[in-house]
């Protein structure tokens, strides 16, 4: 090992405890405000009107320093940088550690294995909500010839690389959300969907189109209407669910409301088929209509091995999400984090890929940790 790559190492570990030290000191000083208590004295809670409310101006205050040392503190303990008592140094600065670092930290939390669904964002808003981060363009708009990749397909790639070792069978429910016909409603299986479209234009019926798009799948893939992904034909790893995508973005019609609870329901149904710890990615626009239906989901889902990964893509505004990250006391466990892709690609241009793997996966190894502690999977 070279001399600076050890200067560097030695710089980086300090300034992992340091922040370290200065998270433990804000909390400290926090809780002897009262500040810990207000916090749970004023837990959000979900009113009747379907939205959340906000919390006032000091604990708004006090969450946004509570998540910033948290966050640097999570990062440093995450990269397994934030004491000595291991030999393996991932390094702090984010254009040094790669997919493989990410994928090892999950490892080093007893992460072995895990099932994998997605869920897509068809709603109407994704026409307009990449004004200022697409250039304009409705965010699920397709290049021709793959030249440049849209937000949707860049995180299904980073995603796919990061996480498909851990999934077994290689086997990846991908559903849509929020079009023309499911609206705010229900889902519609990728594969199933391109299937009954690739019968229409080979002349087939509209009866056997219907049959195919909402078909029970058959054998190990679908397993039929009590089947292990709830009647639905998964993907055969993310190559594939990135094909589908694309397939499926360039005739859909967008529609709405946004409302995340469909595809967090069919989840839950697919984790208490399978018995088996899942992560859910759920890539949208953030632009929710239905808070209430939506806050629930989440709380129900709190209750199984599962995992939500909430991708923000788009202009936002993110308050929203950050309050389905944050503020939702009913919950048994800490099951939802919230990603704003284009705001971690901005911070770091150098290696945004790896960058924004780490933000999405922050969570994963506590809340691993958690779902054993709590028996889920006994």
């Amino acid at each position: 090992m070279t001399f600076w790559s050890c200067l560097f190492y030695t710089l980086a570990n300090i300034v992992a405890v340091f922040l370290h030290w200065l998270y433990q000191r804000e909390k400290a000083q926090l809780e002897q405000n009262g500040a810990s208590n207000d916090d749970k004295d004023h837990s959000n809670s979900i009113s009747s009107s379907g939205t959340i409310r906000y919390f006032n101006d000091n604990n708004n205050a006090y969450k946004n320093k509570k998540r910033f040392f948290t966050t640097a503190s999570s990062v440093a303990s995450f990269l397994g940088v934030s004491s000595n008592k291991n030999n393996n140094f991932f390094a702090f600065e984010d254009h040094f550690f790669n997919f493989e670092d990410v994928a090892k930290a999950c490892r080093r939390a007893g992460l072995e294995t895990c099932g994998l669904i997605v869920g897509v964002d068809f709603s109407a808003s994704n026409e307009w909500q990449g004004r200022k981060t697409f250039s304009g363009q409705n965010l699920h708009a397709v290049a021709s010839k793959g030249k440049v990749m849209n937000p949707y397909q860049k995180v299904i790639s980073i995603i796919g690389r990061t996480l498909e070792s851990f999934d077994e069978d290689n086997l990846i429910p991908a559903f849509g959300f929020g079009d023309s016909v499911s609206k705010g409603r229900s889902v519609f299986s990728f594969k199933d969907r391109t299937a009954a479209e690739k019968a229409g234009s080979h002349g087939g019926g509209l009866g056997e189109r219907l049959r195919l798009w909402g078909r029970r799948g058959r054998g190990a893939a679908g397993g039929g209407e009590g089947g292990e992904f709830g009647g639905h034909t998964p993907c055969k790893g993310f190559s594939e669910v990135l094909q589908q995508y694309e397939d499926i973005a360039q005739s859909i019609t967008l529609g709405g409301p946004t409302d995340f609870a469909p595809i967090i329901h069919k989840a839950v149904e697919i984790v208490k088929k399978l018995k088996k710890y899942h992560i859910l990615i759920v890539i949208a626009d953030g632009q929710v209509v239905e808070q209430l239906s939506t806050a629930q989901a989440i709380v129900e889902a709190s209750y199984f091995p599962l995992s939500i990964v909430m991708v923000g893509v788009g202009d936002g505004p993110w308050d929203t999400m950050e309050q389905f990250d944050d503020l939702l006391p009913e919950r048994h466990f800490d099951n939802f984090q919230f990603v704003n892709f284009h705001a971690v690609v901005e911070k770091n241009r150098k290696q945004t890929e790896a960058n924004f793997a780490l933000h999405a996966m922050m969570e994963i190894p506590y809340q691993y940790k958690t779902i054993k502690a709590l028996g889920y999977l006994d």
